[in-house]
């Protein structure tokens, strides 16, 4: 049995602070891997002089006063309106959807793919979840839908991840669900380091059709994974 890596204590160098998360606020995700990844992100640091320069960013702040309203609803030959359509009865995360048909969640789960990178945001639809779920990967096996989306958010930087569907979400048989994906993680710690591997997803359905197990596979193992990781510079998904 692979044993997790002792918890770090913050390090000193030039006056800066490396800081490591403790479980609590990393609860299970991934988090064998995300300490290895920490042992290089720390040795890289302590090795430099000076960290990449971190001052002179301007944030512009977009002047809302200029932006125009937003025009008024169209009105169709049929009296109706051009406004957009109510939201779907599933976006309330806090209500579960029971019973819905397997191809319905199926549409959903690809929704969660190709427009919340579910992986790497932890924006998954709720809804079809129990709140009892169990979720596995090749480094940690936790239950709990909130441990599992709180983990995600606090471990990667969405907005420097990538994820992408390898195929359409397929169905299998009366209560499982199947995905390909490749991802580009980029960790929410000093030096973001990202990095790149392919796998799969296996969803299945308990009682009321609520997804009750998660499954993701990798194609690489832990090693290779955190020996491909880049603490400077971006991967990209291959073709992007």
């Amino acid at each position: 049995m692979q044993q997790h890596p002792k918890q770090q204590h913050p390090k000193q160098h030039l006056n800066q602070r490396i800081y490591v998360p403790s479980e609590a606020e990393f609860p299970s995700r991934r988090k064998t891997l995300l300490g290895s990844v920490l042992v290089g992100a720390t040795t890289l640091l302590s090795l430099s002089e000076t960290r990449p320069a971190e001052a002179g960013l301007t944030v512009r702040i977009k002047d809302s006063s200029a932006t125009p309203p937003p025009p008024p609803p169209r009105i169709n030959g049929d009296g109706g309106s051009d406004s957009p359509p109510p939201p779907p009865r599933y976006s309330n995360p806090n209500v579960k959807i029971r019973g819905l048909d397997i191809q319905e969640i199926r549409a959903i789960v690809e929704e969660d793919f190709d427009k919340r990178k579910a992986l790497v945001s932890g924006e998954i639809s709720k809804s079809i979840y129990s709140d009892n779920c169990t979720f596995a990967d090749p480094q940690m096996r936790t239950r709990g839908l909130n441990k599992f989306v709180d983990g995600t958010r606090a471990l990667f930087k969405e907005d420097k991840s990538e994820l992408e569907l390898l195929g359409p979400v397929e169905v299998i048989g009366n209560n499982q669900i199947f995905a390909k994906f490749r991802e580009v993680a980029c960790f929410n710690v000093p030096l973001e380091p990202r990095t790149y591997f392919t796998g799969n997803l296996t969803l299945t359905l308990g009682e009321d059709n609520l997804i009750e197990d998660y499954l993701e596979q990798w194609d690489k193992s832990v090693e290779e994974i955190v020996r491909s990781a880049k603490f400077f510079g971006f991967i990209g998904l291959p073709g992007h």
